[in-house]
């Protein structure tokens, strides 16, 4: 069978519909393969960057069995980050999941479920959008209003999985702590668009991104914190925000009030071996790697040890583009050899500073038996404990 037998005609109409898509992106890839070689999924996996491309620029379309392959892609950016000619390989994988969805291609269950729960309930959990903001009862977490200096956007995950709450819960508590003027948006805030984008729903990203840059405009605050890399990536690169406000991750934001003597610590923990997880919509995304580790340095009792693929050479979690809610064999998470390295250096905590990293990680241990062997832990848990 030839190489080619597999796909439809090439389709002229298709390639225009990739080539824009894509932002031009499948126009400056020379198929050179660096991005296959440095693809985690590639490592445990059949996955194919390059071959993703050359279908763009030949435009050829996919068969089902081969459309299902774009869905492994975590969007970590680690293809990117080799690229000679600095092709934005995520936006391919993204134009293509769309016009795949658009034009009814197979897409895999657990997929079609977290998308059809984002269109019906603005989340991926398919939780009611007015228990948004329970993880808050008892916390005194004001609700933002004009006026205020600090709107803490908290993040879907965070809003509703149990696990990621104490992060949303951990982080209110400094922002008290150090008598910030902050609040949430409430019930009324929606899935921020990254994640949506990503699995290829373009317009209801749109859609969502509308809705809450709508009640942004309404508090027109000086600073966004966000708990998520993925948020803070998706509004800083597209949101129309209000003139004056800037977007920080939440490691950032702390590093800040660490420098300028806002935030400080009175209770050392005790002989923890810390080594932390670069997340890639964090690092090599938006090139943050410092602050997070000046924020883990700055708490006492603290030893921080690096992972032998650290800061722009970290192995993705598996959680991005919309893996967190796949359903994934244990010999093909990614979480488990990045495990592997966190208890190599002697680490007795893997911090982190998202809560798909975070999810990935805590789901790791249990499927290997090591919860005993190693905690995970955001950042923002750590600060909280050293208050």
């Amino acid at each position: 069978m030839s190489t080619f037998s597999r796909y439809v005609v090439p389709d002229l109409e298709f390639r225009k519909k990739i080539v824009k898509l894509s932002q031009d992106n499948v126009n400056f890839c020379y198929q050179c393969s660096n991005c296959t070689g440095i693809c985690p999924i590639n490592m445990v996996s059949s996955f194919n960057p390059r071959e993703i491309i050359h279908w763009g620029q030949l435009g050829l379309k996919l068969l089902p069995i081969d459309f299902e392959k774009l869905w492994r892609c975590t969007t970590c950016g680690a293809c990117e980050y080799v690229c000679p000619k600095e092709v934005k390989i995520t936006e391919i994988i993204a134009a293509n999941r769309s016009y795949g969805i658009e034009s009814g291609e197979k897409v895999p269950a657990s997929y079609t479920t977290t998308l059809e729960s984002f269109f019906s309930y603005g989340n991926p959990f398919s939780l009611g959008a007015d228990t948004r903001i329970d993880w808050a009862k008892g916390l005194d977490v004001p609700i933002a209003k004009k006026g205020t200096d600090v709107l803490y956007f908290v993040g879907c995950t965070a809003s509703y999985d149990p696990r990621s709450q104490k992060v949303a819960q951990a982080l209110s508590s400094i922002f008290k702590h150090t008598k910030l003027n902050f609040g949430i948006v409430g019930n009324e805030e929606r899935e921020c668009g990254n994640c949506v984008y990503f699995l290829g729903e373009t317009e209801l990203s749109d859609h969502e991104r509308e809705r809450n840059e709508k009640s942004i405009q309404e508090v027109h605050p000086s600073v966004i914190v966000t708990t998520s890399p993925h948020s803070f990536n998706f509004m800083k690169k597209t949101y129309d925000l209000p003139k004056g406000t800037e977007v920080y991750h939440y490691t950032q934001y702390l590093d800040q009030l660490i420098k300028d003597g806002t935030l400080e610590f009175t209770k050392p923990l005790s002989d923890t071996n810390v080594t932390f997880h670069d997340p890639c919509y964090l690092g090599r995304h938006n090139d943050i790697y410092d602050e997070p580790r000046r924020v883990l340095e700055a708490i006492p009792g603290i030893r921080l040890a690096e992972m032998p693929n650290n800061r722009q050479l970290s192995i993705c979690c598996g959680g991005g583009g919309g893996n967190a809610w796949a359903e994934t064999e244990v010999e093909e998470r990614l979480s488990i050899p990045r495990l592997d390295e966190a208890i190599n250096v002697g680490a007795s905590v893997l911090a982190t500073a998202c809560y798909f990293c975070l999810q990935m990680f805590e789901d790791a241990t249990k499927v290997t038996n090591r919860v005993e062997d190693i905690k995970v832990k955001d950042i923002a848990e750590l600060v909280a404990e050293a208050l």
